[in-house]
């Protein structure tokens, strides 16, 4: 969850880029070999780090930070911008494809949420989408995700005042993911 700040080379060895859920359980998101290079997309999006990487053998990586980066593709503020642009809709697909892998609305909801307090920091924050809005998100309907919102509140992993939620269970919402 370190701000990423470089891109990073793998020289030799092997990573593996994992989520660690609050429940100690892993996911994997990727396996990387010699020749493979990491943060290349993040990095211009001035964003933490979304997943862990850890070394699995001993390995040697060599990293340029970000403003080398930018030094090595020229001086060209639109460049910049179009990079930082770039790396925001990267970050946006890879959380819309996990979104998508889940079946169920609850799932949906409860990734969407989790997702929501990670951006804030915080385990409660103002839902600043309508219900209507966020069934669109999820590709659900409106009453299948107020139908779902009712259930995670039912069961006291959620709680709503308004249009806050407060995340009351964090360990219970990453186990509806499994």
């Amino acid at each position: 969850m370190e701000k990423c700040t470089s891109v990073g080379f793998l020289l030799k060895g092997t990573l593996r880029m994992t989520k660690i859920l609050s429940t100690g359980k892993e996911f994997v998101l990727r396996n990387l070999t010699s020749g493979e290079m990491y943060g290349e997309l993040i990095c211009f999006a001035e964003n933490t780090y979304p997943c862990w990487i850890v070394a699995t053998e001993k390995s040697i990586i060599f990293e340029i930070p970000t403003e080398s980066m930018f030094t090595l593709l020229q001086k060209n503020p639109f460049l910049r911008a179009f990079m930082k642009s770039l790396s925001e809709k990267s970050l946006h697909l890879t959380n819309t494809i996990e979104l998508l892998s889940l079946k169920k609305v609850n799932q949906k909801l409860a990734y969407c949420l989790l997702l929501y307090s990670e951006r804030e920091g915080l385990s409660s924050f103002k839902l600043e989408v309508s219900v209507t809005d966020l069934a669109a998100q999820l590709g659900s309907s409106r009453e299948a995700v107020s139908r779902a919102l009712s259930e995670l509140e039912n069961l006291g992993y959620i709680k709503r005042e308004g249009a806050k939620v407060i995340i009351l269970h964090h360990a219970e919402l990453e186990n509806m993911l499994i």
